[in-house]
């Protein structure tokens, strides 16, 4: 039996192969993951990425190399996971571009735990960089709320009104408890793969 994934996984396929993309797209399906695509091509690839973060793809090396090095790029730039699909790890296509050379690989004919267990390392990496990068806009939060917060005893001590600097401090209070919640689910999430 195999640890679902989180309600909101959502994996990207990219796979000319309509067989072995139907096939990879039902295995995480099966997992729970929500798939987005598959998408046959790289331009395809690219306009799902416009409308939607998945939280990893994976697609194969066989495509085009000059149409991957955009796909990796936009992946990178985004923070999306990803590993490729070969036939082999000695396979040259994971070679002749130095993006994928250290990329995860999942060989092709791919099997239903090694799917899972590689999938289920790129969701992890996935949750750890929006925890680290909701850590950093936390931060930045509380010093603006001390910031404000410093601004209304200036106020208050100048005589000047202070009811518009305190409805702005409790609108930033409330987001950074919100952003506090979202980082505990998010840590909920990835405690579901340590069990």
């Amino acid at each position: 039996m195999f640890t679902p994934f989180p309600a909101d996984c959502c994996a990207l396929v990219v796979e000319d192969d309509q067989v072995q993309a139907h096939e990879l797209a039902c295995m995480l399906t099966g997992f729970g993951c929500r798939v987005v695509g598959p998408a046959a091509s790289v331009p395809e690839a690219l306009q799902l990425l416009a409308g939607r973060r998945p939280s990893f793809a994976l697609f194969d090396v066989d495509l085009p190399a000059g149409s991957l090095v955009p796909l990796a790029q936009t992946l990178i730039r985004l923070e999306v996971p990803f590993a490729v699909l070969a036939p082999s790890l000695e396979h040259p296509g994971r070679d002749r571009l130095p993006v994928l050379r250290d990329a995860p690989h999942l060989s092709k004919p791919w099997q239903r735990w090694n799917l899972h267990r590689e999938a289920s390392a790129l969701h992890r990496t996935d949750l750890h960089r929006k925890i680290l990068a909701t850590d950093r806009r936390i931060g930045a939060g509380r010093m603006r709320l001390a910031q404000q917060i410093r601004l209304i005893e200036r106020l208050e001590a100048a005589g000047a009104p202070t009811d518009l600097a305190a409805s702005l401090v409790r609108e930033m209070g409330r987001a950074l408890r919100i952003m506090r919640a979202n980082r505990t689910i998010l840590c909920q999430q990835l405690e579901t793969y340590q069990g």
